[in-house]
């Protein structure tokens, strides 16, 4: 079994709901975290379950819609997300908690996995890039998600 991975997930032909690959791109662009895969995925749906098997820890950057303020940053535990079933996380194709739910039953440790949404405002224009709410935002929510990730113990 590999350490630990970042995960990004996102359609970025969907406009925002792209925001968890551009994260974990300008993430490994910076170079930040040595040690620790990061890794863009895109909308794997289903095939998610195998990266999960394949890592100690993993913490999944994705879109998020909530109602709370675009562009803010919300860490959540993967053992909640089925009792969040109404925020929806991870816009593409199987909803992500339906995803660690077949986890579990295959019989991967989900308490090893994290969720970091970001509340999204664009989803349903397919249009490639970020809406400008997000645009202006994205430094910060870099930052953000950096933290986030420093206080998971990924530094």
């Amino acid at each position: 079994m590999k350490g630990i991975a970042v995960i990004g997930c996102g359609n970025t032909l969907m406009k925002d709901d792209g925001i968890g690959v551009y994260v974990v791109r300008e993430i490994k662009k910076r170079n930040v975290f040595k040690g620790i895969d990061i890794i863009d995925v895109g909308t794997p749906g289903i095939d998610l379950i195998y990266l999960m098997s394949l890592y100690a820890k993993i913490v999944i950057v994705d879109a998020m819609k909530s109602g709370i303020k675009v562009g803010s940053v919300k860490i959540i535990d993967s053992n909640r997300l089925s009792s969040l079933r109404k925020l929806p996380v991870s816009l593409h194709g199987l909803d992500l908690s339906l995803v660690i739910e077949i986890a579990k039953e295959t019989g991967i440790k989900v308490s090893k996995i994290k969720i970091i949404g970001i509340e999204v405002n664009e989803i349903d224009s397919p249009k490639e890039g970020l809406s400008d709410d997000i645009k202006k935002k994205f430094n910060i929510i870099v930052e953000e998600v950096v933290e986030i990730l420093r206080r998971e113990g990924l530094s």
